[in-house]
């Protein structure tokens, strides 16, 4: 890993196993280490010794921080930092937005650490058309949010008129879109729902 972006890359792929294998988080530094390679070995052969030598006392958060650490110079760290500070959606898939916005979190952990914060940043970086209805529906965390905007995508390219007809009126749908009612939930169940977030159960 001879820069940021592969580093980046390696380590998104390494949670992406993690998830699918259903990994305990006990067996995930030994997970980790036994996918380094060449030089990355020896990197981790240093920092172990440093945290005290014994792999199964150090936790993923140990070994995710020395790996930014020795990864991401500083330039770089803040250089990401104002990516996510400056993340919106535009021309992405929500599930585009949604891997960006995960990727550029790791750099501002002190940000997104707390989940009503973390839910606005993502919120408030959607496309307006979508942000209205989502924040109308009050979702309780990112997941929630997420959801409901996949959900919103989906209705789209089943339709677009409906996002064409958002797009159009958004400046005289904006104050309704933002009162929370009982339509919007309505609309979302007719489509086809890609998951279900607690706020849709009422």
């Amino acid at each position: 890993m001879d820069n940021p972006t592969k580093a980046q890359m390696w380590l998104t792929s390494i949670e992406t196993i993690f998830r699918y294998m259903k990994c305990p988080d006990d067996q995930k530094v030994l997970c980790a280490v036994f996918f380094l390679k060449n030089r990355d070995t020896a990197w981790w052969e240093t920092t172990e010794r440093m945290l005290g030598g014994d792999v199964s006392k150090i936790t993923y958060e140990q070994f995710k921080e020395n790996f930014y650490a020795k990864f991401f110079s500083a330039n770089v760290k803040h250089a990401k930092l104002q990516e996510f500070l400056n993340l919106e959606q535009g021309d992405m898939t929500v599930e585009q937005y949604d891997t960006e916005f995960d990727m550029l979190s790791r750099f501002a952990l002190d940000m997104v650490r707390d989940e009503t914060a973390k839910t606005e940043k993502f919120v408030r970086g959607l496309r307006l058309d979508l942000q209205g209805i989502v924040r109308a529906l009050q979702p309780a965390t990112h997941v929630d949010a997420l959801c409901i905007a996949l959900d919103l995508s989906l209705q789209e390219r089943a339709d677009p008129s409906k996002a064409a007809g958002r797009g159009s009126n958004l400046g005289q749908k904006r104050k309704p879109e933002l009162q929370p009612a009982l339509a919007p939930q309505r609309d979302l169940r007719s489509g086809g729902v890609f998951c279900k977030p607690d706020i849709f159960l009422v």
